[in-house]
């Protein structure tokens, strides 16, 4: 009965393709290969953007230095941050990382990125929603080709590319100099930062404002699970890949165009295998053998 039953659903789709335009049925496969792609896309992004619970383990306390476990059955005694959804394990810590590791710059990142993705998933959501004319646009080219493209939209988008080009090469240029001046004092604080709260990045925020308000040091160590909301995938990469023994994160954030935030991560090896400082500690970790007297010789 079974084999019966599927052979004549067989002949009856046959039937129904036969009826059908060849165009609908290419029009149809190129659907169908967009959706697939797009899922694809989209899969990808949530498994590199976000860690598992198992992961990251215990909740910790968002000061660096501290790296006491926050207590999930004493949620009560928890202190909240005045602006974002983090928390420690006491007011002390609280005043510590404002004082101490230039919180602010880190409650700006965190802010500005959420409004970004959340413009970005409203252009998503009206680019579903549009007309089916829409969306075949952007898979078969229009035969009339000029007439029907937008210049304006055409230049914003190579300003736009242009701009994070520039910015991407100011950011390089800039960690590249900043981890040749300060990056073996940078790699001590972070290598101290990750024995207490694990792996993260060194943020660094090069705008006016922040030089100002950190005393001319607008530098942050920021955990890996803070992180993990972002949703940006080369640092995610970048965090996950690096020797915390060997190697350093920047992540440099500045100021574009309509007040957006750009962003760019850099990973740094600040002393590589076969290194002089490498060859002196393995010098001082062995013992010296003493000199041979001449005597000893001649009895050789």
């Amino acid at each position: 009965m079974l084999p019966k039953l599927h052979d004549d659903i067989f002949v009856v789709l046959t039937d129904v393709a036969r009826g059908v335009p060849p165009v609908a049925v290419a029009v149809g496969m190129l659907l169908l290969f967009s959706f697939i792609l797009t899922w694809i896309k989209h899969s990808s992004d949530r498994s590199g953007a976000e860690w598992s619970e198992e992961e990251e383990g215990g909740m910790l306390c968002t000061f660096p230095m501290c790296g006491k476990e926050l207590d999930q059955e004493k949620q009560e005694e928890w202190v909240q941050d005045k602006y974002v959804s983090l928390f420690y394990c006491s007011k002390t810590c609280m005043k510590r990382n404002w004082r101490e590791n230039n919180h602010q710059s880190v409650i700006h990142l965190l802010k500005k990125r959420k409004e970004q993705l959340e413009k970005e998933r409203e252009a998503l959501e009206k680019k579903r929603q549009g007309a089916w004319l829409d969306e075949l646009s952007d898979i078969i080219p229009n035969p009339k080709g000029f007439l029907g493209v937008d210049l304006q939209l055409v230049c914003d988008n190579v300003a736009s590319q242009v701009e994070i080009d520039a910015a991407r090469m100011t950011a390089r240029t800039f960690s590249s100099a900043y981890m040749k001046k300060f990056g073996t004092a940078v790699h001590t604080w972070t290598y101290e930062c990750f024995k207490t709260s694990g792996k993260g990045c060194i943020l660094i925020h090069l705008s006016e404002k922040a030089v100002e308000e950190s005393g001319g040091a607008p530098i942050s160590f920021v955990q890996k699970r803070i992180l993990a909301p972002l949703r940006d995938r080369e640092l995610n990469r970048m965090i996950a890949e690096y020797d915390p023994e060997s190697q350093i994160v920047l992540y440099i954030m500045q100021r574009g165009v309509d007040k957006k935030n750009l962003l760019f991560p850099f990973c740094y090896t600040v002393y590589p295998k076969g290194s002089e400082a490498d060859k002196k500690e393995a010098a001082t970790s062995e013992p010296a053998k003493p000199k041979e007297s001449a005597k000893d010789k001649k009895n050789k």
